[in-house]
């Protein structure tokens, strides 16, 4: 006769000082209850020790300390993404194809008209406005790579990782910013400019970031959804990368999750590495 729950034993994970409290000693908390019984669990008619939920259970900390700023949290959403291992080359035919291909497709469908008609533009516009800039005359990044399409003009091309970044910034109407993780020094936060403050800019001069979103480090101001900073540039020696995808407050988190599919599968195809951390905020 199948001999089940026999001897049962309860034992719970808990604190010294809290053992005699159910809510000290993790009764509460399914991740920390641990419990063992003895039955016939395969009707052998010999008994088996059961143990449930028996595991080694730590927080750990997300790997990159991350945060928006109270004042912009109401305006702004953001997805990360880390991608560790990655392998960055000068350039890559098929990549080229698959952007010429793509802006062809903007112009078959849009043809020259407004970039702001585009579906899908309004979002990067409506988190410009949230943050108190004028999309016209400061564009976000991806309606600048929208303009060049619809012109019929090429898209820059830089090296495969950054490539690979402004398809997708083309194909899913948002800004990104993109940077080797190891010239960023934590903790990160997206917050607004203060008085004077900037860096130095990819190609160009000093950009200014005053009463504008920026990422600050550590070290200062590196970048935000229109141009980023010389300092933590991307390389051909960047082996591990992070990815910031901007989107206003008001944009569905599955949609953006959905955008950082297609963001880490775009990389990853064609600058290999293997996600490391992805969240959104």
């Amino acid at each position: 006769m199948p001999i089940a729950a026999l001897l049962p034993l309860a034992l719970v994970l808990s604190a010294p000082d809290s053992a005699t409290s159910p809510q000290g000693a993790g009764v509460q908390n399914r991740l920390w209850g641990c419990s063992t019984t003895f039955l016939d669990y395969d009707r052998d008619g010999r008994l088996d020790l059961f143990v449930s939920n028996y595991i080694t259970f730590e927080r750990t900390p997300p790997m990159l300390d991350f945060q928006i700023a109270p004042d912009v949290v109401p305006r702004a959403r953001v997805g990360l993404l880390v991608l560790e291992g990655v392998r960055v080359r000068e350039s890559d035919p098929a990549l080229d194809a698959e952007v010429d291909r793509t802006c062809a497709s903007f112009r078959e469908r849009y043809g020259e008209g407004r970039s702001s008609e585009v579906p899908g533009a309004a979002d990067a516009r409506t988190l410009y406005k949230a943050l108190g800039i004028d999309p016209t005359k400061t564009r976000p990044s991806n309606e600048a790579l929208l303009r060049r399409a619809l012109k019929g003009e090429t898209l820059y091309r830089i090296c495969t990782m950054v490539d690979a970044l402004n398809l997708v910034s083309l194909r899913q109407q948002l800004p990104f910013g993109l940077y080797d993780l190891e010239q960023v020094k934590p903790p990160v936060v997206l917050r607004k400019g203060s008085a004077g403050e900037g860096y130095e800019g990819i190609g160009k001069g000093f950009v200014n970031v005053e009463a504008r979103p920026v990422l600050v480090d550590a070290e200062g101001p590196f970048g935000n959804p229109t141009s980023d900073s010389a300092r933590t540039r991307i390389t051909l020696a960047t082996r591990n990368a992070l990815v910031v995808a901007y989107a206003p407050a008001g944009y569905n988190p599955g949609r953006l999750d959905a955008v950082l599919d297609a963001t880490e599968e775009t990389l990853t195809r064609f600058c290999g590495g293997t996600r490391a951390e992805r969240r959104i905020l």
